[in-house]
């Protein structure tokens, strides 16, 4: 008898799931961290040439846009570069394109006002950089992607 029970209970659990599970939109794996990192708190600022936007703006961003951004970067001087902003963690990434596959990445240390200079720095390719990119809106190991070296900017 107590055999019979529970066969029938967990019958009845696994209809009830279905049913729940059939009333529910279907949304695949990927369509879900899509939203997961779609949506993430990440706002930008950049400067390319003579557009700019401004940090002190807070201009959201998703991670398509980021990646096109990113993509269509120009290049020549120190008048290109790129940041992104996580504003639930203040953490904070920029890219800066010097030539045409030459980019370079850094991340202040205690940035802000009353920065004192110090920051981690690599040079990178654009693979690299849209693989930081992304790990970094999907607050995946991003720090680790790329070979930093602590540096202490002196202008």
């Amino acid at each position: 008898m107590l055999q019979k029970h529970s066969i029938q209970k967990t019958t009845l659990k696994h209809e009830l799931r279905q049913s729940r599970s059939d009333a529910l939109p279907q949304t695949s794996l990927v369509d879900k961290a899509d939203q997961d990192i779609r949506y993430q708190n990440i706002t930008y600022y950049k400067c390319d040439g003579g557009i700019e936007v401004k940090s002190s703006d807070h201009v959201r961003i998703e991670l398509p846009q980021a990646i096109s951004e990113v993509t269509e970067l120009g290049h020549g001087g120190y008048n290109h570069f790129i940041g992104f902003v996580n504003e639930d963690t203040k953490v904070y990434i920029q890219f800066a394109r010097y030539y045409e596959h030459g980019w370079r990445a850094d991340v202040p240390i205690n940035g802000g006002k009353g920065w004192d200079g110090y920051y981690w720095g690599c040079h990178a390719d654009l693979e690299s950089v849209l693989n930081t990119v992304r790990l970094f809106f999907e607050a995946g190991p991003w720090f680790d992607s790329l070979e930093f070296t602590m540096r202490r900017y002196k202008g």
